[in-house]
């Protein structure tokens, strides 16, 4: 094993432990069942969808932080803001993309959903800030019902795959 690999692993196994700690958030994001939600929910009339524009925030991303030498912001930048090594969120990408929430969907018009590599980010983010749901409402354009269920559908196989 080589030096590069060995200190992702360290990283990977330090993350895993940060994330261990804080038990109670993974405790609340897998034994919410969905009759819990319902009695929590308030009925309210439903409104109506926002016009979003989808491709800006994924072009924001990119250009941000995956976009090589030219990002605006650095790797210093990216694990601060993202709260893990950039070869652990590489790792994370290439286990959950391509699975249900991480598939890219049209609406019934044929215009393009939330890209979903956008959807890992807003993931990443609310997992890292352990905020509320529609934190990154204006840049990532997904709202906080939405990001909640993609955390959901996140947290789990993360966990099988890489463990707690």
């Amino acid at each position: 094993m080589d030096d590069d690999s060995s200190s992702d692993e360290d990283r990977l196994h330090i993350f895993q432990e940060e994330f261990a700690a804080d038990d109670a958030a993974w405790t609340v994001l897998f034994e919410s069942s969905s009759s819990e939600e319902e009695e929590l929910r308030v009925d309210r009339p439903r409104t109506a969808n926002k016009r979003r524009d989808f491709v800006d925030p994924y072009m924001r991303v990119i250009s941000n932080y995956f976009n090589g030498r030219e990002s605006i912001y650095n790797e210093v930048d990216f694990e601060r803001r993202f709260r893990c090594p950039r070869a652990v969120f590489n790792r994370v990408h290439d286990h959950v993309m391509g699975t249900p929430p991480f598939e890219q969907y049209t609406d019934p018009t044929g215009k393009p959903g939330i890209y979903p590599f956008v959807k890992l980010v807003g993931c990443f983010r609310f997992i890292a800030y352990g905020d509320t749901y529609d934190r990154d409402d204006e840049n990532l354009c997904i709202g906080e019902t939405t990001l909640r269920d993609y955390v959901k559908q996140f947290a789990r196989p993360v966990v099988v795959a890489f463990g707690l």
